[in-house]
């Protein structure tokens, strides 16, 4: 670490959990390691969840009132340099975000942005795209989560510094001496936000496949519902392929009961439209589980296919995937043990808060070194 006793001039405006998602638990993991280098205000909204975020409500709104307030009187007690701050996806919140860094701007302070995802969802309609350009180099850094994200926000019209930096866990020990048989009934898991867009329907489009092929199957869904709409429509559909006995809900998990939940599985199934570096892919990478992924995001820069984990396009390619291990024809301890060489590799916790403490201190002036490549 480039730990050192220079006086406090770094604040960290972090989102902690909940909800559990990537962007939240990786930020705690910053705050747990460094929150005696660095000035820390934290924000966390006990009663919020994947469905209630990025709408545009009452309590969103006095939410974003009260952050301004209460970054603006951090910064003037604390005067730091740097503030690292985390983005927003949302229009709504991207706004409160600029503004406030467009006024720490007018005190000198640099503003890096901390980016959790492949960019920014209210991307779609010209005004806002406008609005988009006209904004965004109010920061003087974006840390995105891989080189490909990153050029894709510089195309988007950042012009100043892009910073791409691997997310990292802390797994448990126990994980380095998992060993499983690839043998049915498989064992399979779907982790995050349960969702259209993150693929569900996919999953079960799956399912609905592998019993016509007669394979015996079980899959733990670990996670919140991000609509009620598409809970209900969810639900049907599973009525309609016959899979209520083969699924079972098991809500958030979070700590040693999730990580329970990885060491019993055989596969995770991240069939996403949409996603940056998904704390999934990386905690069953730490238990050697391997993943069947769609390659978008950062996701095709973490799994190398049919080393580590898979890529697919589409479900039928996955079906064979899978039936091809079940035949032997695909080794699955060797891409399980890639997987776990892979998080040992890049995803470590020590590696992940080395190269964001370094990349705040170098925007201080603390160090002439540049952030290091991570990979």
């Amino acid at each position: 670490m480039l730990f050192s006793q220079q006086k406090k001039r770094v604040l960290f405006v972090l989102k902690l959990p909940p909800p559990y998602g990537g962007g939240e638990i990786a930020q705690q993991y910053i705050y747990h390691v460094l929150k005696k280098e660095h000035h820390f205000l934290l924000f966390r909204r006990k009663s919020h969840s994947k469905a209630r975020q990025g709408r545009l409500s009452p309590a969103n709104l006095l939410f974003g009132l009260a952050m301004i307030v209460r970054v603006l009187a951090a910064c003037v007690v604390r005067r730091p340099k740097v503030v690292f701050i985390w983005l927003p996806k949302d229009l709504p919140a991207f706004m409160r975000t600029v503004f406030l860094s467009s006024i720490l701007r007018l005190f000198g302070i640099k503003v890096i942005g901390d980016l959790h995802g492949m960019g920014f969802d209210f991307l779609q309609r010209r005004a806002q795209k406008w609005y988009y350009r006209r904004s965004i180099n109010v920061f003087s850094a974006i840390r995105v989560l891989s080189p490909k994200i990153g050029e894709r926000i510089r195309d988007s019209g950042f012009h100043n510094k892009i910073v791409p930096i691997d997310n990292g866990i802390l797994a448990p020990r126990y994980m380095k001496v998992r060993t499983s048989l690839f043998e049915q009934p498989l064992r399979l898991l779907y982790l995050g936000a349960i969702s259209e867009s993150k693929g569900f329907l996919r999953v079960l489009d799956l399912l609905k496949a592998l019993r016509r092929l007669n394979v015996r199957f079980s899959l733990n869904v670990v996670g919140e519902w991000t609509t009620q709409q598409f809970h209900q429509h969810a639900r049907q559909v599973i009525r309609d392929y016959q899979l209520e006995y083969s699924i079972s809900f098991l809500g958030v998990k979070v700590e040693n009961e999730k990580w329970k939940i990885l060491w019993k599985s055989h596969l995770l199934l991240h069939f996403s439209d949409w996603d940056g570096q998904p704390l999934t892919i990386i905690e069953a990478m730490a238990a050697g589980v391997p993943t069947i992924a769609t390659p978008v995001g950062a996701i095709d820069e973490m799994i190398e296919h049919n080393v580590d984990g898979f890529l697919i396009d589409r479900v039928d390619q996955a079906v064979h995937i899978i039936m091809e291990m079940l035949a032997g024809r695909i080794e699955y301890d060797a891409i399980s043990t890639s997987a776990r060489q892979t998080f040992e590799r890049r995803f470590m916790l020590e590696k992940y808060i080395h190269n964001i403490d370094k990349l705040v201190r170098v925007y201080d002036h603390a160090t002439s070194d540049s952030v290091s490549e991570n990979r």
